[in-house]
């Protein structure tokens, strides 16, 4: 059976299809899902905004997290509700595993603190 993975990585869709090898087959919402509108609007606004906890220019590349803990616990909130639509959408079709997410709130962006260098 292929595999829905669910997790969050700099740039890129939030959902990974692999095949019955473990293959990488694509990092885009399946045509099997597409008449689901809402579903693919939660995923992409998950994917902009996670690609929002970055600075990514000619000068620098760094994680700054979420402003405030209330944006963290909005995306926390849409994700579980994306990932049990992903999962009842997709029984019997795909086996579909979730990664934790990997994200912390910080107050470094509000408070413009910078991180000390290794």
């Amino acid at each position: 059976m292929k595999t829905l993975r669910v997790f969050f990585d700099y740039p890129g869709f939030p959902v990974w299809m692999y095949d019955e090898d473990d293959r990488l087959i694509e990092n885009e919402l399946s045509e099997e899902f597409q008449d689901d509108q809402e579903m693919a609007t939660l995923l992409e606004t998950l994917g902009r905004t996670y690609e929002g906890l970055f600075t990514d220019n000619s000068k620098e590349f760094s994680y700054h997290g979420f402003s405030t803990k209330e944006q963290q616990l909005e995306f926390v909130q849409m994700f579980r509700r994306a990932c049990e639509m992903l999962k009842q959408k997709s029984e019997g079709l795909y086996h579909v595993k979730i990664d934790k997410l990997d994200i912390e709130w910080t107050d470094k962006l509000a408070t413009g603190e910078k991180e000390e260098p290794d």
